[in-house]
């Protein structure tokens, strides 16, 4: 199976700092990567910053359970 560069490959790495160090929005971040040459449409940044979010999200709530999860089992042992 054939894999296509996207136009936003080459931007991938600033926006996930942008939104993971800033909290920056999509539309924020889309005007940043315009500045920078990026001549792609706002609804792809858009979906990568919901995504980026959302597996975000799931990290942190992975983690919270594990340190639950972890912290039950310590509390056992004593």
């Amino acid at each position: 199976r054939r894999k296509y560069e996207s136009l936003l490959d080459p931007y991938k790495s600033i926006i996930i700092d942008k939104v993971e160090t800033y909290g920056a929005s999509a539309m924020a971040v889309y005007k940043f990567i315009q500045k920078k040459g990026f001549s792609g449409k706002y609804g792809i940044v858009n979906q990568f910053v919901k995504k980026q979010s959302q597996n975000r999200r799931k990290q942190l709530y992975d983690l919270k359970q594990h340190q639950a999860c972890k912290h039950r089992l310590i509390g056992k042992k004593a």
